[in-house]
């Protein structure tokens, strides 16, 4: 619709929680502390805007617990007043221990947890024909690059055929460069949540320090650059993968970046 990715992604992100400032103050909400899901929202949007959305969404109910759920925003704002992430993401010791604490280590965001050695890894997130290719060619071309379409060339397989077998294919090597602790980058389309957080318990038992760099362009230019390339991809595929598509969160890895294309 032609939305700003930053706006469009606040937008989406706080429709798909609006409801929790209702309820989060239960200590048995998703077994996670009131605090730890007001961390972890703060770095996946605006806080006070949830709040704003939340106390305007029960303004306009008819219900009898109105004026309960007005109360639990208010906590809810309160506590992340208190937190300091109102209004910004909740500050860490650093990436490291931020990132172990949102995959659910027993540490605390002011208290530094030393970290491992691990590869440098740099995992791509994106619809096919979004540039990932040509992004590893730009910024990084010396770099080792576990891909699932160079596993299909290498195998002689065709888009579709025999996953398994290239999965496999790709792993190994993931594998061997983790236990080597060398520099790499992950060239797949990690399009939904799912997805990466497979790709990630791995990288992160090797202890790798991951980046995301997440690209998108248009539909129409997707099609259009796939239709253009040697590719046995054909759009009707892409078009498939929409729906499974979901836009990394900040909270998934050390680093997140967006390359967006207007």
């Amino acid at each position: 619709m032609g939305v700003p990715f930053d706006l469009r992604e606040q937008i989406c992100r706080i429709i798909s929680v609006h409801q929790v400032p209702f309820f989060a103050l239960n200590d048995t909400y998703r077994n996670r502390s009131p605090e730890y899901l007001i961390h972890r929202l703060s770095w996946q949007l605006p806080i006070w805007m949830l709040c704003l959305q939340a106390k305007a969404d029960m303004k306009g109910r008819i219900c009898a617990d109105k004026k309960r759920a007005l109360d639990e925003v208010e906590l809810f704002k309160q506590l992340a007043l208190e937190e300091e992430c109102l209004h910004h993401p909740r500050q860490f010791v650093d990436d490291y221990t931020r990132v172990q604490y949102f995959r659910g280590s027993n540490v605390l965001p002011d208290y530094s947890l030393f970290p491992q050695e691990g590869s440098n890894v740099i995992m791509l997130s994106g619809l096919p024909a979004s540039g990932k290719n040509s992004w590893i060619k730009s910024h990084y071309p010396t770099w080792a690059v576990a891909s699932y379409d160079d596993a299909r060339s290498e195998l002689k397989l065709k888009h579709g055929k025999n996953e398994r077998l290239v999965m496999q294919f790709v792993l190994a090597k993931v594998k061997q460069w983790l236990r080597e602790k060398q520099p790499f980058i992950w060239n797949a389309t990690h399009l939904s949540q799912e997805m990466r957080q497979k790709a990630l318990d791995l990288l992160y038992a090797y202890h790798a320090n991951v980046e995301i760099v997440y690209l998108e362009q248009t539909e129409k230019e997707l099609y259009r650059r796939n239709s253009a390339r040697d590719t046995t991809l054909p759009n009707k595929t892409i078009q498939r993968l929409l729906n499974k598509w979901e836009v990394p969160m900040p909270t998934e890895a050390n680093k997140v970046s967006y390359l967006i294309s207007s």
